[in-house]
């Protein structure tokens, strides 16, 4: 199962690589606003008169910024795609992160068998519309509930600053991503505590 999670990985990275753009409805204006951001970074006054920057780390900047990096060192079609094929990797490791954060399915070894329903879901609707934040949302919010799951009984200082990373990086994605991240771990939460008035109430415990 391992190796057909990897086959199939490669695999959606292929596609998207073998064709000349990513057809997504909002890509070509998501380039576009990357290059005035640019400018704007860069001092170029060509846009001045009519763009500003108001924050530099508002909600729905992520992909500009990555498409910003990305375009460094690639053309403006072929950093889309390698900004598809990153959401797709980490949609998809995510995913496999969280199923092996479960106890039951990491004692069972079941995790890898399930973390194969990540292909059907990985290229949706969202994608293909161009919502690239929400994508990359989704993914973050994966990886910020797995890691949640395996630390939380546990919570250091660097732990603590690696969800409060999670939380900023979801913050410059999608609040809707954000918020069901945060829905989350506020559920996990109240049944460890639940779990634990319980087991206390069983051994005799009174309030």
């Amino acid at each position: 199962m391992r190796l057909l999670f990897w086959c199939l990985l490669g695999a959606y990275l292929i596609a998207v690589l073998a064709q000349r753009a990513f057809p997504s409805q909002d890509g070509p204006v998501h380039l576009y606003y990357a290059d005035v951001v640019n400018h704007l970074m860069a001092g170029d006054r060509s846009y001045g008169a009519y763009f500003g920057i108001k924050h530099w780390v508002p909600p729905y900047a992520f992909h500009y910024y990555a498409l910003i990096a990305l375009t460094r060192f690639l053309r403006p079609l072929q950093a889309e795609k390698a900004l598809v094929c990153a959401y797709t990797i980490c949609f998809c490791l995510a995913f496999r992160y969280l199923l092996r954060g479960v106890a039951a399915a990491r004692e069972s070894g079941a995790a890898d068998a399930w973390s194969l329903l990540a292909f059907p879901f990985v290229h949706n609707r969202t994608l293909y519309l161009g919502f690239y934040n929400f994508s990359f949302g989704v993914a973050a919010s994966l990886f910020l509930a797995g890691y949640w799951l395996r630390h939380s009984g546990e919570l250091t200082v660097r732990r603590i600053a690696v969800v409060l990373l999670l939380v900023l990086a979801l913050a410059m994605t999608h609040p809707v991503a954000l918020a069901v991240a945060l829905l989350a771990m506020g559920a996990h939460v109240a049944l460890v505590a639940l779990a634990a008035l319980a087991e206390y109430r069983a051994a005799g415990g009174t309030w």
